[in-house]
């Protein structure tokens, strides 16, 4: 149906109207004032360059947490020492251009509409997308490139224009005059290999082509292999160890424990936001890893939690496994399962009250760190560290969020690892929010694994999300065996969508059905026993899962 629909698009539409002029690209000194990934999946919002991070946010600019001015800017881009934005206008828009060393701002052009995208390269040439028509403005003078009725996006190279033709999630890629794919859901230019290359994500798979072979109508895509293997001798400099102050260093702000009682897919705070499609591996990911951040427990009796930091109180109701490194005792679920995890709870005889573990700090006999959460959740086959885990993907990025998908996971040897669980985006196709799913030591949820939203309509922006991670020496990886991860409905932790006839979760008009809790936690809902939530018969649930903080898929 979509390569129909497409192809339909494509012999309607009116295509390329005038040619591109001799020596508008040059193979030699082509640079591209900003990152295509950050200019199509960050709208230009965020900028790395020379080590230093720009955003645009809250009305103005900001590098780092230095206010440079007050502009509502998009389409950010960096060259010769200026920036150059575009913001809206009286009756259209303005591109600018900001020199960072006087602070003054100059108005190059402007225009009736508004700009969707926009490129500087070699700091003297302007592209930009605006009434579905890609435009080059240089020496003054502008001029149309390319226009379409269903034009979604683009990207100068000096090979032509990589563009796209579609809606959201639901494009046809194109290089030139070849047809790239007629299925894309993203993608950009990978200016920064030896070859330049086209990387672009479908239902199947992501993949790369290199971008001489795209325009040439010889394009043979392959598995995108990211920025290559992880040298792990080279990261194992330290032993993995978890000091005192990295563990201070994981907990959130104050501001962050608002954020523990957000939707399940950001019903609050974000109605309405736009997912794609994903992959069965990255929904099995997805639901490991809820399991392990929404599964309830009410001790039998007090348990001394982390480092002895906390006590997890008897007949109180907590949301998501204790943090732990319960080496010389029961990881869960890796050596104990989750429903072995809620018999020991619900068993005051067990080793849960009776034992704990001593390995680097006290902790529950049964608990998960941040490294074992995050190998589980990705169906690792064994559990990994942080020192590790590396080897088990391939390298996206060192600073930017532009390539982040479901399943992708921030790591920093040695210390800390997270995994992101959802990705919410705008209707021009823009992240604007980013869910991460981890086991951390965070006082405001009881060192219990947790779930954390940053982006638009939430406690923490995404910028604060690029300071703490990409600044705070994380990277991106992305697992070599994603499209592996198994998942297996559990009655004491269901997650949505599940269907289980033992346990009655997700089965119309069932009454009976586990609860991995005794009683329910403050947030829970209770309702009546034929309580119904999205089409599913909750009675069986309550104090089991909080549904007033779920939303379907889209």
């Amino acid at each position: 149906m979509l390569k129909k629909r497409m192809l339909g698009l494509l012999l309607a539409a009116v295509l390329v109207l005038s040619l591109l002029p001799a020596g508008v690209f040059a193979a030699d000194g082509f640079v591209l004032g900003a990152d295509s990934a950050e200019i199509l999946n960050c709208g230009g919002k965020i900028l790395h360059f020379g080590g230093a991070t720009y955003y645009s946010e809250d009305g103005c600019v900001r590098r780092e947490n230095e206010t440079l001015f007050y502009e509502d800017a998009a389409n950010l881009n960096y060259a010769d020492g200026a920036l150059f934005f575009t913001r809206p206008a009286e009756d259209g828009f303005e591109v600018c251009k900001y020199d960072l060393a006087s602070g003054r701002t100059e108005i190059l052009l402007s225009g009736e509409g508004a700009v969707r995208q926009m490129y500087v390269v070699n700091g003297t040439e302007i592209y930009y997308l605006s009434g579905q028509a890609v435009w080059r403005f240089a020496d003054g003078q502008t001029e149309r490139l390319l226009a379409n009725e269903g034009l979604w996006s683009f990207v100068p190279t000096p090979d032509g224009l990589v563009y796209a033709i579609g809606t959201i999630f639901e494009l046809s890629l194109h290089a030139g005059d070849t047809l790239v794919t007629d299925c894309a859901s993203i993608y950009h230019v990978d200016f920064d290999t030896e070859a330049p290359r086209l990387v672009y994500t479908t239902c199947e798979g992501d993949f790369e082509v290199s971008l001489r072979d795209a325009f040439g109508g010889d394009a043979a895509p392959e598995a995108y292999k990211g920025y290559g293997e992880v040298d792990v001798l080279a990261m194992l400099s330290e032993e993995y160890n978890e000091t005192d102050e990295e563990i201070a260093a994981e907990e959130q702000t104050a501001r962050n424990a608002e954020l523990q009682t957000r939707a399940f897919n950001g019903a609050q705070g974000n109605d309405g936001a736009l997912r794609g499609t994903l992959t069965q591996g990255q929904k099995n990911a997805q639901r490991r890893a809820y399991q392990m951040t929404d599964i309830e427990w009410t001790p039998k009796a007090a348990i001394t939690g982390w480092g002895s930091g906390l006590t997890y109180n008897a007949g109180t109701t907590y949301k998501g496994l204790p943090y732990g490194q319960p080496v010389y005792a029961s990881y869960v679920p890796w050596s104990t399962d989750l429903t072995g995890f809620i018999n020991a709870v619900n068993n005051s005889s067990s080793k849960m009250y009776t034992d704990y573990s001593s390995y680097n700090k006290r902790a529950p006999y049964y608990s998960v760190d941040c490294s074992a959460f995050v190998s589980w959740a990705l169906d690792m086959g064994s559990r990994q560290t942080t020192s590790y885990i590396a080897n088990k993907g391939t390298l996206i990025s060192s600073s930017s969020y532009a390539n982040i998908q479901v399943g992708d996971y921030l790591n920093n040897a040695g210390s800390h690892v997270v995994m992101c669980t959802d990705i919410t985006y705008d209707t021009s196709g823009t992240i604007n929010g980013i869910e991460i799913s981890e086991s951390t030591v965070n006082s405001s949820t009881k060192y219990c694994c947790q779930r954390t939203w940053y982006g638009t309509g939430y406690g923490n922006s995404l910028s604060y999300f690029t300071t703490k991670y990409f600044n705070g020496g994380y990277s991106l990886y992305r697992s070599n065996t994603i499209s592996n991860v198994s998942y297996s409905h559990v009655c004491v932790s269901p997650v949505y969508g599940d269907v289980c006839s033992t346990c009655g979760y997700g089965v119309s008009g069932s009454s009976s059905g586990s609860s991995g809790s005794s009683s329910g936690s403050s947030g829970s809902s209770s309702g009546s026993s034929n309580t119904t939530k999205f089409g599913i018969d909750v009675s069986a649930h309550q104090g089991t899962i909080n549904w007033d903080t779920v939303a379907p898929q889209i």
